[in-house]
C-alpha cells in the first residue's frame, strides 16, 4: 500500500513538473513603455549648432510626430531624438532584466534607414562633462522594416566602432552593457540629402520575462532537489539501524580492499623494478623507453651502459652479501647524481643502463665520466677498503632508430673500454 502511494505521488510530481515546464511560454512579459508616455523626457537634436544643415522639430505630440529638415547648404552630420531616462544624465535605468525593445514607427515622407541607439553610463569610462562618454550601443533599421511593430532583441545591439576607437576602451569594458541606460533614441545615421523627413513614433517599449527561463527551470530543479532530499532523508532514517549493522562489514571490506590494493601496488612495483636496487628491471625499463621513443616530438636521447669491473672477483673474495651491498651502493650513487627524468635500469647482474632524455651524446659522455670518477673516488667498504671501478659505453638514440640498435652500439663501446684496461669511458661509433 505504501509503495502504491509513493508511486502515485511520484507520478503526480512528474505531471506537475511537465505543466511547470510549459508555463514560461504562456506568461505575459513585463513591459516598460517609453512612448507614448505623457511624463517621458523627450529631446530632439540636429547639427545646426555645428554648422550643419539639419533642423529637428516636433510637429505634434498626439501621436508623436517628429520632423528632420535638411537645408541646401552645409554638410549633414546627424539628426535625431531620444528619450531620456535620467534627470542628471548619470543615474539611468537597468535594462539587464529585459531582452527586447519594441518599436512602431511610420515614415510619412521618403523612407530612409534609421538607427536605434542606447547610451549606458559607467563611471569607469563616462563623465558628465563629456556627453559622448557613455557607451554607445546601436542597431541599424532598414526602411522596409518600419510601418509595423518591430521587435529588436537587446543582444542585437552592438557597441559602435567609432566610440571604441575614440575611447580606447579595455576589452573587459567593451562588451554591450545595459545596466545604466540614460538615453534611448532614433536618428538618421546615414547621409540625408536636402529635404523634409517626417516620422511618427507610435510606440517604444522594452519587454522581458518576469522570471527568466533559466531561473524558472532552476527553480524547478531546486524543488525537485528539495523533494529528493526529503525522501532520501526519510529513507536514511528508516534504514539507520540497517546501516549501523552493515557498517562493521563495510569497514572490514574496506580494510581488505586497502590491503589488496597495497599488495597489487607492491606486485606492480616488483614487476617493473629490481628488488635489490630499486632501479628499473628490463621489463619496466623497456616499457618506459617505448613510451618515450613513441613521442615523435622528442628531442635527442642518449644511452650509457656501465659495468662494474672485476665484479666476479669481488663476489669470490668478499662473498655475495658484500657484492649485493656494493651493487646497492653503486645504484644509489648513480641515482643521486642524475636527473629525475633519467631512467636507470639494472640490465644484468653488475651491468646497469642509464637512459638520458633530452641529452646529446657529448653531454652523456661528460655525465658518464663524472660518474666513473665518482665511483673510483668512493670508499665502498670503509671497514675493509675496496677499490671499485666501472667501464662505460655511450651512444645516442637517433630519430627513428630502434632502441636495441643504439644499445648494441653502446655495448660494443663498453667491450672496447674493457679491452683497453677498464675504468674508462668510450663513445660508440656511428
Amino acid at each position: 500500500m505504501k509503495a502504491n502511494s509513493a508511486n502515485l505521488a511520484l507520478m503526480g510530481a512528474v505531471l506537475l513538473t511537465m505543466v511547470a515546464l510549459l508555463v514560461p511560454e504562456y506568461l505575459p512579459k513585463r513591459t516598460w513603455q517609453l512612448v507614448p508616455d505623457e511624463y517621458a523626457w523627450l529631446s530632439i537634436y540636429g547639427d545646426e549648432l555645428e554648422g550643419g544643415p539639419s533642423h529637428s522639430e516636433w510637429i505634434d505630440d498626439q501621436p508623436l510626430h517628429w520632423r528632420c529638415r535638411i537645408e541646401e547648404q552645409g554638410t549633414y552630420v546627424y539628426c535625431g531624438f531620444n528619450v531620456l531616462t535620467s534627470e542628471n544624465n548619470r543615474d539611468g535605468v537597468d535594462l539587464s532584466a529585459y531582452d527586447e525593445i519594441r518599436l512602431k514607427v511610420r515614415q510619412l515622407t521618403e523612407p530612409r534607414n534609421l538607427r536605434l541607439y542606447m547610451r549606458n553610463f559607467d563611471e569607469r569610462y563616462s563623465t558628465l562633462e563629456d556627453a559622448n562618454s557613455p557607451q554607445y550601443l546601436n542597431f541599424n533599421i532598414r526602411a522596409q522594416d518600419l510601418g509595423q511593430e518591430l521587435v529588436i532583441h537587446l543582444n542585437e545591439l552592438t557597441v559602435a566602432d567609432w566610440w571604441l576607437a575614440e575611447r580606447n576602451i579595455p576589452r573587459d569594458l567593451a562588451r554591450p552593457t545595459f545596466s545604466n541606460i540614460v538615453a534611448i533614441g532614433l536618428d538618421y545615421g546615414d547621409y540625408l540629402p536636402p529635404g523634409t523627413y517626417d516620422l511618427v513614433i507610435e510606440k517604444i517599449e522594452v519587454a522581458g520575462d518576469w522570471v527568466s527561463t533559466e531561473h524558472w527551470y532552476l527553480g524547478i530543479i531546486i524543488v525537485w532537489l528539495m523533494g529528493i532530499f526529503g525522501v532520501v532523508t526519510l529513507r536514511l532514517v528508516q534504514l539507520s539501524q540497517a546501516t549501523r549493522r552493515d557498517r562493521r562489514r563495510l569497514h572490514a571490506l574496506a580494510s581488505q580492499h586497502r590491503e589488496l590494493k597495497q599488495e597489487a601496488n607492491r606486485y606492480k612495483q616488483m614487476s617493473a623494478h629490481d628488488a635489490l636496487t630499486g632501479a628499473y628491471n628490463r621489463y619496466g625499463f623497456e616499457k618506459a623507453v617505448s613510451e618515450l621513443l613513441a613521442d615523435e616530438t622528442r628531442s635527442e636521447a642518449s644511452l650509457i651502459l656501465l659495468d662494474i669491473d672485476h665484479f666476479k672477483r669481488i663476489n669470490d673474495t668478499r662473498g655475495h652479501n658484500a657484492g649485493d651491498e656494493i651493487i646497492t651502493r653503486f645504484a644509489k650513487l648513480i641515482t643521486e647524481h642524475t636527473r629525475d627524468q633519467d631512467l636507470l635500469c639494472r640490465w644484468g647482474g653488475e651491468e646497469f643502463l642509464l637512459l638520458c632524455p633530452n641529452t646529446t651524446v657529448d653531454k652523456a659522455f661528460d655525465l658518464a665520466e663524472k660518474i666513473r670518477k665518482m665511483i673510483f673516488n668512493t670508499q665502498f667498504s670503509p671497514e675493509a677498503p675496496l677499490l671499485v671501478t666501472a667501464s662505460f659505453g655511450v651512444s645516442e638514440i637517433g630519430r627513428g632508430e630502434e632502441f636495441l640498435a643504439a644499445l648494441g652500439r653502446a655495448d660494443r663501446a663498453l667491450y672496447r673500454a674493457k679491452d683497453l684496461g677498464r675504468n674508462c669511458t668510450l663513445m660508440a661509433e656511428l
